[in-house]
Protein backbone atom coordinates (compact mmCIF):
# COMPACT_ATOMS: atom_id res chain seq x y z
CA UNK A 1 0.00 0.00 0.00
CA UNK A 2 1.52 3.66 -0.84
CA UNK A 3 1.98 5.95 1.95
CA UNK A 4 -0.34 8.42 0.16
CA UNK A 5 -3.11 5.83 0.64
CA UNK A 6 -2.18 4.81 3.83
CA UNK A 7 -2.11 8.27 5.09
CA UNK A 8 -6.06 8.90 3.66
CA UNK A 9 -6.51 5.82 5.47
CA UNK A 10 -5.64 6.89 8.91
CA UNK A 11 -7.13 10.79 8.37
CA UNK A 12 -10.65 8.75 7.50
CA UNK A 13 -10.27 6.56 10.27
CA UNK A 14 -9.40 9.33 12.49
CA UNK A 15 -12.44 11.43 11.05
CA UNK A 16 -15.37 8.68 11.28
CA UNK A 17 -13.94 7.35 14.82
CA UNK A 18 -14.46 11.31 15.86
CA UNK A 19 -18.01 11.53 14.20
CA UNK A 20 -19.64 8.27 15.05
CA UNK A 21 -22.52 8.40 16.75
CA UNK A 22 -22.79 5.80 19.53
CA UNK A 23 -26.13 6.13 21.88
CA UNK A 24 -26.23 4.04 24.84
CA UNK A 25 -29.05 2.64 26.09
CA UNK A 26 -29.35 1.09 29.88
CA UNK A 27 -30.71 1.02 33.01
CA UNK A 28 -30.63 4.17 35.45
CA UNK A 29 -32.11 2.49 38.66
CA UNK A 30 -29.85 2.63 40.79
CA UNK A 31 -28.26 5.15 40.43
CA UNK A 32 -25.12 3.11 40.56
CA UNK A 33 -26.26 1.35 37.45
CA UNK A 34 -26.34 5.00 35.53
CA UNK A 35 -23.07 5.18 36.97
CA UNK A 36 -21.98 2.44 34.92
CA UNK A 37 -23.10 3.54 31.55
CA UNK A 38 -21.48 7.12 32.34
CA UNK A 39 -18.24 5.67 33.12
CA UNK A 40 -18.75 3.45 29.22
CA UNK A 41 -19.38 6.51 27.98
CA UNK A 42 -16.96 8.81 29.49
CA UNK A 43 -13.78 6.11 28.47
CA UNK A 44 -15.33 6.12 24.98
CA UNK A 45 -14.99 9.53 24.61
CA UNK A 46 -11.62 9.30 26.61
CA UNK A 47 -10.63 6.81 23.23
CA UNK A 48 -11.40 9.39 21.07
CA UNK A 49 -15.15 8.17 20.34
CA UNK A 50 -16.67 12.11 20.95
CA UNK A 51 -20.10 11.76 20.00
CA UNK A 52 -20.83 9.01 22.07
CA UNK A 53 -23.89 10.28 24.33
CA UNK A 54 -26.57 8.72 26.60
CA UNK A 55 -30.47 8.59 26.08
CA UNK A 56 -30.72 11.46 28.70
CA UNK A 57 -27.82 13.71 27.03
CA UNK A 58 -30.26 14.42 24.40
CA UNK A 59 -32.94 17.28 24.71
CA UNK A 60 -36.54 16.58 25.10
CA UNK A 61 -37.11 19.12 22.12
CA UNK A 62 -36.15 16.51 19.81
CA UNK A 63 -39.37 14.38 19.81
CA UNK A 64 -42.70 16.23 18.53
CA UNK A 65 -44.58 18.50 21.22
CA UNK A 66 -48.14 16.62 19.99
CA UNK A 67 -47.01 13.97 22.23
CA UNK A 68 -47.69 15.32 25.47
CA UNK A 69 -47.73 12.60 28.25
CA UNK A 70 -44.34 11.96 29.85
CA UNK A 71 -44.11 8.44 28.89
CA UNK A 72 -44.57 8.63 25.60
CA UNK A 73 -42.15 10.97 25.08
CA UNK A 74 -39.70 8.86 27.08
CA UNK A 75 -40.22 6.15 24.28
CA UNK A 76 -40.24 8.02 21.27
CA UNK A 77 -37.43 10.12 22.43
CA UNK A 78 -35.00 6.09 22.24
CA UNK A 79 -36.92 5.06 19.67
CA UNK A 80 -36.36 8.34 17.78
CA UNK A 81 -32.59 7.98 19.04
CA UNK A 82 -32.24 4.52 17.52
CA UNK A 83 -33.02 5.63 14.56
CA UNK A 84 -30.58 8.23 13.92
CA UNK A 85 -27.34 7.31 15.69
CA UNK A 86 -24.73 5.39 13.62
CA UNK A 87 -24.20 2.78 16.76
CA UNK A 88 -26.46 1.83 19.37
CA UNK A 89 -25.16 -0.10 22.49
CA UNK A 90 -27.34 -1.52 24.40
CA UNK A 91 -26.25 -2.66 27.90
CA UNK A 92 -28.23 -5.70 29.73
CA UNK A 93 -27.18 -5.73 33.88
CA UNK A 94 -28.31 -7.83 36.46
CA UNK A 95 -28.81 -4.67 39.24
CA UNK A 96 -30.29 -2.44 36.53
CA UNK A 97 -34.17 -2.24 37.47
CA UNK A 98 -35.36 -0.48 34.29
CA UNK A 99 -36.10 -2.41 31.37
CA UNK A 100 -36.50 0.22 28.81
CA UNK A 101 -33.05 -1.32 27.00
CA UNK A 102 -36.24 -4.29 25.84
CA UNK A 103 -37.89 -1.96 24.09
CA UNK A 104 -35.20 -0.36 22.07
CA UNK A 105 -33.58 -3.97 21.71
CA UNK A 106 -37.08 -5.11 20.16
CA UNK A 107 -37.42 -2.14 17.95
CA UNK A 108 -33.68 -2.85 16.82
CA UNK A 109 -34.24 -6.05 16.33
CA UNK A 110 -37.82 -6.48 14.70
CA UNK A 111 -38.43 -2.57 13.13
CA UNK A 112 -35.16 -1.09 12.22
CA UNK A 113 -33.78 -1.06 8.84
CA UNK A 114 -30.21 -1.49 9.92
CA UNK A 115 -30.59 -2.30 13.44
CA UNK A 116 -28.98 -5.50 13.40
CA UNK A 117 -25.73 -3.66 11.68
CA UNK A 118 -25.28 -1.12 13.94
CA UNK A 119 -26.83 -2.45 17.51
CA UNK A 120 -24.34 -4.23 19.88
CA UNK A 121 -25.77 -5.79 22.73
CA UNK A 122 -23.66 -5.86 25.88
CA UNK A 123 -24.70 -8.60 28.19
CA UNK A 124 -23.65 -8.79 32.29
CA UNK A 125 -22.80 -12.58 32.83
CA UNK A 126 -22.89 -13.17 36.50
CA UNK A 127 -22.60 -17.23 37.38
CA UNK A 128 -23.32 -18.27 33.79
CA UNK A 129 -26.26 -16.53 34.10
CA UNK A 130 -26.66 -14.05 31.29
CA UNK A 131 -28.63 -10.46 32.39
CA UNK A 132 -30.69 -10.70 29.24
CA UNK A 133 -32.67 -13.92 29.62
CA UNK A 134 -33.52 -16.60 27.76
CA UNK A 135 -35.86 -14.81 25.49
CA UNK A 136 -33.88 -11.49 24.67
CA UNK A 137 -31.07 -14.23 23.87
CA UNK A 138 -32.93 -15.84 21.73
CA UNK A 139 -33.92 -13.03 19.93
CA UNK A 140 -30.35 -11.27 19.43
CA UNK A 141 -28.74 -14.95 18.37
CA UNK A 142 -31.87 -15.31 15.71
CA UNK A 143 -31.22 -12.38 14.72
CA UNK A 144 -27.36 -12.51 14.27
CA UNK A 145 -27.09 -9.18 16.35
CA UNK A 146 -23.77 -8.36 17.70
CA UNK A 147 -23.87 -10.25 21.24
CA UNK A 148 -21.03 -8.69 23.75
CA UNK A 149 -20.40 -10.86 27.41
CA UNK A 150 -19.05 -9.34 30.03
CA UNK A 151 -17.96 -9.96 33.74
CA UNK A 152 -17.00 -6.49 35.10
CA UNK A 153 -17.23 -3.15 34.38
CA UNK A 154 -13.33 -3.32 32.50
CA UNK A 155 -14.67 -5.60 30.26
CA UNK A 156 -17.34 -3.74 29.48
CA UNK A 157 -15.57 -0.33 28.75
CA UNK A 158 -13.08 -2.72 26.91
CA UNK A 159 -15.90 -4.53 24.68
CA UNK A 160 -17.59 -1.02 24.05
CA UNK A 161 -13.99 0.28 22.57
CA UNK A 162 -13.67 -2.87 20.41
CA UNK A 163 -17.27 -2.88 19.08
CA UNK A 164 -16.57 1.01 18.70
CA UNK A 165 -14.08 0.37 16.66
CA UNK A 166 -15.58 -2.72 14.28
CA UNK A 167 -18.00 0.03 13.23
CA UNK A 168 -15.48 2.24 12.49
CA UNK A 169 -13.97 -0.21 10.42
CA UNK A 170 -17.23 -1.42 8.60
CA UNK A 171 -18.03 2.58 7.47
CA UNK A 172 -14.72 2.74 6.29
CA UNK A 173 -15.26 -0.45 4.31
CA UNK A 174 -18.54 0.67 2.96
CA UNK A 175 -17.19 3.88 1.91
CA UNK A 176 -14.29 2.27 0.33
CA UNK A 177 -16.26 -0.47 -2.20
CA UNK A 178 -18.79 2.49 -3.21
Amino acid sequence: MSGAIRQRIEADYITYKTKLGIVIFGSYEPAAELTRLQTLKDYLISCGYANTTLVRDYPDDIIPPAITNTTERVYAKSIHLCKISHCNFVVATHDGRGRGWINELCFCCRDLHDGVAKTVVFDEMRSSQSALGTVNLGMVSLTGMRLEQFSNDDELKKAGESAALKHVIRLLDILSSS
